[in-house]
């Protein structure tokens, strides 16, 4: 027997028996566990056979200590889950429903989340994009977005007369007309229109002939050889965060002021604009019906702000960081 080997190893040699002891103890065991009614020091001192029995008890220790580390990690997830939903059943809106879907995909409730959202996008809240759907704080930032889009349509509509300017003025410089001048620019350009001093002054055409932007085109007014005014500004080749086309204001060679913005999605963004981008109230128009009213920096949705859909329900609204709703508000 297993039991007899073992008590002839250890005979009266109470180290090796005190360094079983310790092992089993570090094993999750105690000195005193129990096997059959049996204890586990009475096996290694030869009172019980069952030594392999007592192994097997220690290692079934182990593995229940592992599955309750387990389920503490479990519960701390469903905790959250669980808050999470309790949170947008209280505000009990598109956006809060939206909200624990986007932090919770699989959660325990996300087909509950899924269905409340559908309704609430059927049975809408208001006129389509009604301030009586926005949340107090958000609606002043909405009004603002709204003007600041009108201001851009405006500036737009005044732009086209300039353009229409410039491109005469283009065409008369290339006839080799009086008053009007072709000039190759140093920084690898070509204009034609007005001048004075061999500068751009007034009103024409500039072609970009070499490097990044080889392609581009801009079409209005010119102070001392740079864009200053209203113009457009086409992109050959649009981009991540360059506009495929722009009409509105420009500073000191800049797209700056406020305008109308073609994206290269296909989007289109009426605002406030810096370097080309949208920065303070504007509004986006998406291509699938989708509207974003609300607050820019550096051309990312950034403050608070309203995002639309195609019906005109709000689905997410608060306060929004680096093109992402993080601090969803109820209406």
């Amino acid at each position: 027997m297993f039991g007899d080997l073992l008590r002839k190893l250890l005979g009266e040699n109470q180290s090796l028996k005190a360094g079983l002891a310790a092992l089993v103890a570090l094993g999750g065991g105690t000195l005193g566990v129990v096997t059959n009614g049996k204890q586990f020091m009475d096996i290694i001192d030869g009172k019980d056979d069952q030594l392999a029995i007592a192994q097997k008890a220690v290692e079934q220790q182990k593995e229940s200590m592992t599955a309750i580390a387990a389920a503490v990690a479990e519960n701390e997830t469903t905790k959250a889950d669980a808050r999470a939903w309790a949170i947008a059943t209280e505000q009990k809106t598109v956006a809060g429903f939206d909200f624990y879907l986007q932090s919770y995909p699989k959660g325990l409730f996300a087909d509950q989340a899924a269905k409340a959202k559908e309704a609430l996008e059927k049975r809408g809240s208001g006129s389509p994009f009604a301030l009586e759907q926005v949340n107090a704080a958000v609606a002043p930032v909405v009004q603002a977005a709204r003007a600041a889009k009108e201001n851009a349509l405006a500036k737009q509509a005044a732009a086209e007369s300039v353009i229409a300017a410039a491109e005469l003025a283009a065409s008369q410089a290339k006839a080799k007309a009086k008053g009007y001048r072709s000039i190759v620019m140093r920084e690898g350009a070509t204009f034609d229109g007005q001048s004075e001093r061999s500068k751009p002054t007034g009103v024409g055409v500039m072609v970009q002939t070499v490097g990044e932007f080889a392609g581009d085109r801009f079409a209005g007014a010119f102070v001392d050889g740079r864009w200053q005014g209203l113009g457009v500004y086409e992109a050959s080749q649009p981009a991540d965060g360059r506009p495929r086309r722009y009409v509105g204001e420009f500073q000191d060679g800049h797209l700056a002021g406020a305008g109308f913005m073609l994206l290269a999605d296909g989007a289109r963004a009426m605002g406030a604009v810096v370097d080309g981008r949208l920065n303070g109230p504007a509004v986006i128009l998406y291509p699938d019906g989708r509207r974003y009213e609300g607050e820019f920096k550096l051309g990312r949705k950034d403050g608070l702000g309203v995002m639309w859909s195609g019906s005109g329900q709000a689905t997410q609204m608060g306060r929004f960081a680096d093109d992402a709703l993080i601090e969803p508000m109820a209406r």
